[in-house]
């Protein structure tokens, strides 16, 4: 699972800088949780840094979308893991 979450972390902090037009930085944190489905780990948490000198409730809401959304299709990217489209380290 470790490397799974250190893969989704990449890929969300990924997404969020892309995806949510008023951060320029983002750094996930994932932590599993034992027994858990893979989709609802113990804490998942993104330090992000505005293009603007505040972050509003507007960008953290977008960015809470975008982790949620990457959380929704871990499974799509497990696969793509296993095929060897996304290669680990």
């Amino acid at each position: 699972m470790g490397k799974l979450y250190n893969v989704l972390a990449l890929e969300m902090a990924q997404a969020i800088v892309k995806q949510v037009t008023a951060v320029r930085l983002a750094q996930v944190f994932i932590l599993s949780q034992i027994g858990q489905p893979l989709d609802q780990p113990f804490i998942a948490t993104a330090m992000v840094q505005p293009t603007g000198e505040d972050l509003d409730q507007h960008t953290i809401r977008e960015v809470e979308m975008v982790m949620d959304d990457c959380l929704n299709q871990i499974n799509r990217l497990r696969e793509k893991i296993i095929d060897g489209e996304i290669p680990l380290y």
